[in-house]
Parts: C-alpha cells; structure tokens; sequence
C-alpha cells in the first residue's frame, strides 16, 4: 500500500527539511499581503468585485452583478472571465461567482504582479459594463 510507505515518508521529511532551511513561511506572509493588497486595489477599480478576502496566499475575489445587492454573477461571465485569465497566463479557480487564487509558497513579487495585472485586464475585458 501507499500508507505510511517508507519511499513517501523519505521524500515527506526531505521536502518539510527543505522548508524549514529556506523557511518559507517568511515569503509565504509577505506575498500574501502583497497579493491581498492588490486584489484590494483591484476590488476599488472594478464594480464586478464584491469582496476580497485572504489568509496568507489563498485568496478569494467574489464577482457580482450588483455590489449593494451582492448579487452573483452569472455563470457564463464567469466562465469567460476565467478563460480570459488563463488566456494571459494564469491559472486560477473560478465557480460561477468567485475566483480562487492559492499559488506556491515560493511565489515571488513579480509573479504576484503578474497575477494581479493579468486580473485586471481579464476583469476590464470581461466585465459587463
């Protein structure tokens, strides 16, 4: 079986060893506040985005069609939103009404500004007006 197998318990330890001597928690909490304030930025640009909300580098943006409401988009905008971010290089989780973001711990900030402008033109595309 896979449980508990020595071959997997091996790499488990070397790749927690690895964290631990890069310590990559410190860049996970910086990108994650960096990536937090962009979406936050974003949020105050466009009207489609009803909330940001974030913890370290998982982040979530809800998409509606009225923010006083907090109405939903419709599936189909958000399916096209997705494919527009993904058109640009960016691989996100989209349901019908919100975009998930969780990328790697060792992200860097250019890559976050990367993420963060490939949403801003995907959302300024995509948008209905």
């Amino acid at each position: 079986t896979y449980s508990g197998h020595p071959v997997g318990c091996a790499a488990a330890i070397a790749a927690l060893q690895i964290a631990r001597e890069r310590r990559v928690w410190e860049n996970a909490s910086l990108r994650g506040e960096q990536l937090l304030m962009g979406l936050q930025v974003l949020s105050q640009k466009h009207a489609i985005i009803g909330e940001v909300q974030g913890k370290g580098l998982m982040a979530r943006v809800e998409l509606v069609s009225d923010r006083q409401s907090k109405t939903p988009i419709d599936p189909n905008t958000g399916q096209r939103i997705f494919e527009a971010i993904l058109e640009r290089g960016i691989m996100v989780r989209v349901s019908d009404s919100s975009i998930g973001l969780a990328p790697p711990l060792i992200i860097e900030a250019d890559q976050i500004e990367q993420i963060i402008h490939a949403l801003d033109d995907a959302l300024f595309e995509m948008a209905p007006r």
